[in-house]
């Protein structure tokens, strides 16, 4: 998982325990026009997608789920959280937990916590219990984002696909799932449901910065299909929205080598190179 996408996961979390915290918080998300994708097909070795096919149904009857009066514990580890101090959000959620006390709110805190030190097999059984136990507080249906992720990590792509569609049918504007359906379809080869996820991705992408990782992604479809100025307009519009996209460089130096432009290869190479350096303190 990028940078990008923890700091996003952090955002997600903190949406979902702000509005379970708060009854007043958040509204439903904007119905689209287009439709969430097409369900994954049947993956019966996926352990992940079997459960997420188990506990879709009780989501959909639920919709948004219930909206849960405040509770100063969980509010305090949800503020913990949201600044980053995710060991202490940790701690404050697994107390919760151990007490009984906030619900599935504070076990998906806790997973969320865990997943941020990338302590993905250990985020995972909290994740389950979240989404086993039911949408019992306001957008409990965000779980499968963070679930998706978390078997993506630990290799099951074919559960991470069926959880990041689950999150789809309930918030379709949300870049990040967009993003990890992008991801899945991408190693799977399936090169146009990748185009298409990652162009979703970019629309609506909160940020110029978000929108330009799922442009670089979008270069690696090009180069997969051996378009190298198709991979070239994508890397280099990445690069205009965020010139410091590391790897983004990288790439675009071996398209362009490809291309014959040796000296922007060369160019783009050095880019590389001396942003490596700087997030290593060299």
């Amino acid at each position: 998982m990028t940078g990008g996408t923890l700091a996003r996961l952090a955002a997600a979390a903190s949406l979902v325990l702000v509005a379970a915290c708060d009854p007043g918080a958040g509204e439903p998300p904007p119905a689209i026009e287009d439709a969430p994708p097409a369900p994954a097909e049947s993956a019966p070795d996926s352990a992940g997608a079997r459960l997420v096919a188990d506990v879709l149904p009780r989501f959909r009857v639920a919709g948004e789920g219930p909206r849960a009066p405040g509770h100063a514990g969980l509010r305090q580890a949800q503020q913990l959280f949201g600044a980053g101090r995710y060991a202490e959000a940790e701690r404050a959620a697994a107390a919760l937990v151990a007490a009984g006390e906030g619900g599935g709110a504070a076990r998906y805190l806790l997973a969320a916590s865990i997943q941020q030190g990338k302590r993905y097999a250990e985020a995972r059984p909290h994740f389950e219990a979240v989404l086993r136990g039911g949408p019992t507080f306001f957008r409990a249906y965000n779980a499968f984002n963070l679930y998706g992720w978390c078997l993506y990590h630990l290799g099951d792509p074919a559960g991470a696909r069926a959880a990041f569609e689950a999150h789809a049918e309930f918030d379709p504007r949300y870049d990040d799932t967009w993003q990890g359906l992008g991801q899945v379809a991408l190693e799977g080869g399936r090169l146009d449901d990748a185009e298409r996820a990652f162009r979703r991705a970019a629309e609506l992408a909160a940020s110029p910065r978000e929108a330009a990782v799922a442009h670089a992604y979008l270069g690696d479809v090009y180069a997969a299909r051996d378009d190298a100025a198709g991979a070239r307009a994508e890397l280099e519009r990445a690069l205009e929205l965020r010139p410091d996209l590391t790897e983004a460089h990288f790439k675009l130096s071996r398209v362009l080598a490809r291309l014959g432009d040796a000296e922007g290869a060369a160019r783009h190479r050095a880019r590389h190179l001396e942003l490596r350096r700087a997030s290593h303190g060299r």
